[in-house]
């Protein structure tokens, strides 16, 4: 029963949001995007930012990832095996944004884009089976949304958010007899709910604050125990244990947060854009764990995980009529210490680069490609259990390249 549970927990273990949503101010690193309002992407982001658009926009963001993470075993390394190949990959991703006018004072927007992600896949021979095999931690969120403009100062809004949650875990288990691992998967996906609300100040028609709380989602997930190629001796300590056939359930909560964001014209060529941010990861720490089986048990498990920081910096350059290009870099507290990392999820602080361009063809139609280098840095690990040793080493200059073919439609 202890490894079942013990697997479950690792689930959550370093699951953060995403800020790379299909949006075309990934050219500034996202950098001041409560503030920007001038897509329909602040359907989610800022959904008071929707008072700016003049008329019904749709944006679409397509969206590949690439991530090149790999794991460096070190010399306290005792398990056999590999380094475990490229644990990431290639990852196609999509965001969609939608915002209607009904007057110059009432918007709606919708949105569905990425809420959080997370993804490992090691290789079968890799020096960590006993850890981790294949993880993962996605969430797909849909936002309806809308916004009031006050005066000609202040716009507020509002979202209801749905979250459409996957957790897959895959970790090795000792069989009893001679021959090789067995493996041990729980799999579920669920819904949860939640709301945020908005602000959007206007100073000056060169400067604008926006402000946006998003509130904790709850999650509820329950699945039988998927067991592969256990061998007859391990069959039956689990069948006598009543595991055979049993159900994880999972408690957990995803952060409330709190972004707010700048956006200031330096000129009429060029405008700066900053952000700050918080996001409440330690309520995320305690995950609830219960075993449904002949011997019911339940518990909760401090996953160790702590409160992100987040800071933006970005410019925007308008060399010409309907051309725009942007830069920019941000910055992201690490969400556990080095103690505490697992070989679920190898997160660390993230530096991202930003950089980009628009281009209006018509007052209709605006094409654009935005970039971001994701830089996670190095994530030593060292983690240990009585049958897998002890897995000690490093994911070395961990990165994910974010591209990002932008097309908006004005109605």
């Amino acid at each position: 029963m202890a490894l079942v549970l013990t697997t479950a927990s690792a689930a959550s273990a370093g699951g953060l949001g995403v800020y790379e949503i299909g949006a075309p101010d990934q050219m500034f690193a996202t950098a001041g995007r409560q503030a920007l309002a001038r897509d329909a992407s602040t359907a989610y982001t800022n959904p008071a930012g929707m008072t700016r658009l003049k008329q019904s926009t749709l944006q679409v963001g397509i969206q590949p990832i690439y991530g090149n993470v790999r794991f460096d075993p070190g010399a306290g390394t005792t398990a056999t095996g590999g380094d475990g190949g490229q644990i990431v990959g290639f990852v196609p991703t999509l965001g969609s944004f939608y915002v209607h006018s009904f007057t110059d004072r009432i918007k709606a927007g919708l949105a569905l884009n990425a809420y959080l992600g997370g993804g490992l896949e090691y290789d079968n021979k890799w020096a960590g089976p006993f850890f981790a095999q294949d993880s993962i931690l996605q969430g797909l969120a849909g936002t309806l949304s809308g916004a009031y403009r006050v005066n000609d100062w202040l716009s507020i809004g509002a979202g209801f958010v749905t979250l459409h949650t996957k957790v897959k875990l895959t970790t090795a288990l000792a069989n009893l007899d001679p021959g090789g691992d067995a493996r041990i998967t729980a799999e579920d996906t669920a819904f949860g709910f939640g709301g945020k609300a908005s602000v959007l100040f206007e100073m000056s028609p060169t400067t604008r604050l926006g402000m946006t709380y998003r509130s904790k989602i709850d999650v509820e997930m329950d699945d039988a125990v998927d067991l592969e190629d256990v061998g007859p001796l391990l069959q039956a300590v689990l069948e006598a244990q009543g595991l055979v056939g049993s159900e994880v359930d999972l408690d957990m909560t995803f952060p409330q947060s709190l972004h707010a964001g700048l956006y200031h014209d330096l000129g009429d060529t060029m405008s700066m854009m900053m952000s700050l941010g918080w996001e409440d990861w330690s309520d995320f720490s305690d995950l609830g764990v219960s075993l449904e089986s002949d011997t019911a048990t339940s518990l909760t498990v401090d996953q160790n995980v702590r409160d992100t920081w987040h800071a933006a910096l970005g410019f925007e350059y308008r060399p010409r009529e309907r051309w725009r290009v942007g830069a920019g870099v941000a910055y992201d507290s690490s969400a556990m210490n080095d103690k505490d990392r697992t070989a679920v999820l190898p997160l660390s602080r993230q530096w991202r680069f930003g950089t980009g361009f628009e281009h209006d063809l018509t007052d209709t139609w605006t094409l654009g490609f935005q970039y971001t280098l994701v830089d996670m840095g190095n994530a030593p690990l060292s983690q240990t259990s009585q049958r897998g040793g002890t897995l000690e080493g490093s994911f070395d200059n961990n990165e994910v390249h974010v591209f990002n073919f932008s097309v908006r439609k004005n109605f």
